[in-house]
């Protein structure tokens, strides 16, 4: 995997956690704007651990790429 690759990966994750955090917290931009949704607080939390793994497998083949 080439750096730009490792480092897009994490770019995208980090912007689902905040975009996953934000709609948690605010009920912007998934849960159309009801503020907090028990319907789609799964969703997030599933998001959230999913960008969180994401994240994790960028850093480390950025590591092993160096």
């Amino acid at each position: 995997m080439e750096k730009w690759m490792c480092l897009g990966a994490i770019g995208v994750a980090g912007l689902v956690l905040i975009l996953s955090l934000m709609d948690l917290f605010v009920g912007y931009p998934f849960s159309g704007g009801s503020g907090f949704n028990e319907d789609f607080m799964l969703f997030n939390i599933g998001a959230i651990l999913a960008s969180g793994i994401v994240a994790y497998l960028g850093w480390n083949a950025f590591k092993d790429v160096k």
